[in-house]
């Protein structure tokens, strides 16, 4: 179970993603839109139609949740900001750990505490 993937840029190498599942928090040293794209493809989803499919549901073309299953709903969440034209800012955290959110934080139910910028 994803509980989420965030941007995360290391120095030296570039923009990378950390995840966190059931395994553990790793970081990813690829994009996070190819890794939204290889978890789809992991469970058998095609990435294009679960975006299509949320977009007319929501009636909203961009930054729009994304739902793998009913136990994972990915919400995305700004948290950094863009250090060039077309950078990943969006992180996707699992709706369903997240415990509370208050002014400028998302809390975990795990204790995690992760800052998010005002759109």
């Amino acid at each position: 179970m994803l509980i989420y993937i965030l941007p995360f840029y290391l120095e030296g190498v570039g923009d990378v993603c950390k995840v966190k599942d059931e395994k553990g928090e790793r970081i990813v040293y690829i994009k996070l839109s190819n890794m939204l794209k290889n978890i789809f493809k992991e469970r058998m989803l095609d990435f294009k139609e679960v975006r299509r499919k949320c977009r007319k549901v929501l009636n909203q073309k961009n930054i729009i949740p994304l739902v793998l299953n009913e136990k994972e709903i990915l919400l995305p969440i700004k948290i950094r900001k863009p250090r060039t034209s077309r950078d990943e800012v969006y992180g996707y955290i699992n709706f369903h750990f997240i415990d509370k959110i208050e002014e400028g934080e998302i809390l975990l139910k795990d204790g995690q505490k992760f800052f998010y910028r005002k759109l």
